[in-house]
């Protein structure tokens, strides 16, 4: 549930956001980012993971039974195939590292949401994040397909869990604008957007 540390986590463009919409909602002004519609989406600080944009070519991995990993040959990966391959891996062990480009360390996250074409497809939970530029062999077994993750860089990992595919909400702000993404960091090129 949202709470006032996660407002006080965010910058000041984003809190003004906030009591702005607190206020069109107290004037009957519809708005998506007022405390009431915040704790109904259960919107919390959060990464949002833009996956790919057009598909790749990725050596394709995986393991077998005895942890050892397996190169196969090159397959394609579009935005679809690694969301689904993220979400039943979260599924299938409840908790999952995600890696995650830049350092994110220090920031205070509560939610990762996974984007396809500026939608969200799913969401969740952050336990911890960890600086790490590699997931060892254990780690990437536990996804269903690896190969995404293995061809990946990253500078810190995410320990993810409880995810959900459905009721997300469709509108959020921006942490450096104060926005909604829709009109600010979805236009830009970063893959990782910090957002309420």
């Amino acid at each position: 549930m949202f709470e006032f540390n996660d407002l006080q986590a965010m910058s000041l463009q984003l809190r003004e956001a906030v009591n702005k919409a607190n206020w069109d909602e107290a004037k009957n002004i519809p708005t998506n980012h007022s405390f009431k519609k915040l704790i109904a989406q259960n919107r919390r600080p959060a990464i949002a993971a833009r996956l790919i944009s057009r598909p790749i070519k990725l050596m394709r991995y995986s393991y077998d039974t005895d942890g050892n990993c397996i190169q196969h040959g090159v397959d394609t990966y579009d935005a679809h195939r690694i969301a689904d391959m993220i979400i039943a891996s979260a599924m299938n062990n409840g908790q999952l590292k995600y890696p995650l480009t830049g350092d994110w360390s220090k920031t205070y996250v509560k939610q990762l949401y996974l984007f396809i074409s500026g939608n969200p497809v799913a969401r969740f939970n952050v336990e911890s994040i960890e600086k790490s530029n590699g997931l060892s062999d254990e780690e990437l077994s536990k996804y269903i397909d690896p190969t995404p993750i293995k061809n990946s860089t990253y500078k810190s990992v995410a320990l993810i869990s409880n995810v959900e595919t459905s009721d997300l909400p469709d509108d959020y702000l921006g942490n450096y604008s104060g926005l909604p993404i829709r009109n600010s960091a979805l236009k830009g090129s970063r893959p990782l957007i910090y957002i309420l």
